[in-house]
């Protein structure tokens, strides 16, 4: 070949020429452009280098003008979809001898030389991914959850509303390790993720109720919780399309569980008031047991007076785990006695995104606790982000944790049975199931009951909306509420009323 000037003409030369002058490789520097042109290389020697090749054209065809890319491998094709525009498609598994995936749109309308332009370098890049070990197929369910899991680390902040905090980690991962379970005992822990069939999640939320619990193991799974592991093992898959490890013909087949009525889900079990002032006296004596070892009854402390906080707050859980010195202020409108009895407690971030101040005679409460660590010889800043709840040993401490939510169940467990409660509640038709979050329902019961408190001002205080509030527990609080009117005693005087 030569050029106008009777030139002798390299073809591997003019080819690279042809390859560098596309558009797509303009901007990219040398290393890059090296990067592109090896890879196109490379391309070149697994593929033979015939000219490209077209088949006949069939007009009623979906698939038109169809042209091999390597001919006369059909491993990789362009084609007119209908007869309009240009896709891709090529053939699954590492030496592209499975299934062919759906086609691509390349993106360049009806014009084939861009087409063509476009599908070598999507193949290129495929190719690349390939060589650095990174092929989308190779990918088992364990080494998706691991990349994945590195993915989400990096986004862990300390500050709320700027990305992952640790809490949600924490949680995102506890329900995923139901997914790696469940792929384990279906015998696909090996298998590459497209070689996995798509139907494998239709089943799965059926298979997360069946498993046992760690934790309120006599109180099936909320639908709630088991919608939330299936929502979970989804984004995971719709990640993995997402960082192109896989396509969506691999995404796998989830189903939920129909959500069951509201007025079922949002019934509530708490303790009645003699029934909570029982166990608190218990809780109280075993701190005080001058027979326990100084570390026991340190622990108890911690124990009273975390229930104290639950039962005067009605905080949530994580709210209650997670608090720390510096959210517990002195009211700034306050004097006098209100001032010296009175706490303000900030919480910054909640289940429901909204913020709030709760302002309780709770100041006994973290004075009480700051003295036990006093008498352990811990020294507490209390206008510092340290933990007001965290882990006491015999010899040392943890400022960095508290126990689980298991531990504090277990705890509350062993006092009910120890006072009887336990034993009188199972008994009961239907039983009652007191938890550690029973005590946000007590709180809202006897605002209303005791207090007098409207529904707005109850939805304030817990950080719920008004309406939901009002739903969840006015049924309970309206039958007390007569109860009480008609005995005229007092509510220590119900003693065996179970208002549901």
């Amino acid at each position: 070949m030569t050029d106008g000037s009777g030139q002798q003409i390299n073809p591997i030369k003019q080819e690279i020429q042809t390859f560098l002058e596309r558009s797509a490789l303009q901007g990219m520097s040398e290393k890059e452009l090296l990067a592109e042109i090896a890879g196109a290389l490379l391309a070149r020697s697994e593929e033979r280098s015939d000219p490209i090749v077209d088949q006949p054209i069939d007009e009623n065809a979906v698939i038109q003008e169809k042209t091999l890319l390597y001919p006369p491998s059909d491993r990789v094709y362009i084609y007119r979809h209908k007869g309009q525009n240009w896709y891709y498609r090529e053939r699954s598994g590492e030496d592209q001898t499975g299934p062919y995936y759906n086609g691509a749109s390349l993106g360049v309308g009806t014009n084939k030389q861009s087409a063509l332009e476009q599908a070598h370098i999507w193949h290129l890049k495929g190719t690349k991914r390939k060589n650095a070990g990174v092929l989308r197929q190779s990918l088992n369910t364990t080494e998706l959850i691991r990349r994945y899991e590195e993915f989400q680390q990096k986004r862990i902040k300390l500050i709320t509303k700027r990305g992952l905090t640790q809490e949600s980690f924490d949680a995102k991962f506890q329900k995923l390790s139901y997914w790696q379970e469940y792929i384990k005992e279906k015998g696909f822990e090996h298998k590459p993720l497209h070689e996995i069939p798509k139907d494998i999640g239709m089943v799965f939320a059926e298979w997360v109720d069946d498993r046992p619990k760690q934790v309120y193991k006599d109180k099936p799974r909320s639908v709630e919780t088991i919608n939330a592991v299936v929502g979970a093992a989804q984004a995971l898959y719709w990640w993995a399309i997402d960082k192109t490890y896989i396509n969506s013909d691999h995404m796998p087949k989830f189903k939920r569980l129909d959500s069951i009525s509201k007025d079922e889900s949002e019934e509530r079990d708490c303790l009645w008031e003699d029934e909570w002032h029982q166990l608190e006296d218990h809780l109280l004596q075993q701190w005080k047991d001058k027979n326990q070892k100084e570390i026991t009854r340190a622990i108890n402390g911690q124990t009273y007076w975390y229930f104290k906080l639950l039962y005067s707050t009605g905080m949530r859980l994580r709210e209650v785990n997670n608090l720390r010195w510096n959210q517990v202020t002195t009211p700034i409108h306050e004097k006098g006695r209100r001032k010296e009895i009175l706490r303000s407690i900030y919480i910054g971030k909640t289940k429901t995104g909204r913020k709030r101040t709760i302002t309780c005679e709770v100041a006994y409460i973290f004075n009480g606790l700051h003295k036990i660590y006093q008498d352990r010889g811990i020294e507490i800043d209390r206008k510092s982000d340290t933990r007001v709840f965290f882990k006491l040993h015999t010899n040392r401490y943890d400022l960095d944790s508290w126990v689980t939510d298991k531990t504090m169940v277990d705890r509350l467990d062993k006092a009910m049975k120890e006072t009887g409660l336990y034993q009188k509640l199972e008994k009961e038709m239907p039983p009652r199931r007191i938890t550690p979050n029973s005590a946000r329902h007590y709180v809202a019961t006897y605002k209303k009951v005791n207090e007098n408190w409207d529904w707005d001002k109850i939805a304030l205080f817990l950080g719920h909306e008004p309406e939901m509030t009002r739903r969840r527990y006015s049924k309970v609080t309206s039958a007390m509420l007569s109860a009480k009117e008609e005995i005229g005693t007092g509510l220590a005087a119900i003693e065996q009323a179970v208002f549901k």
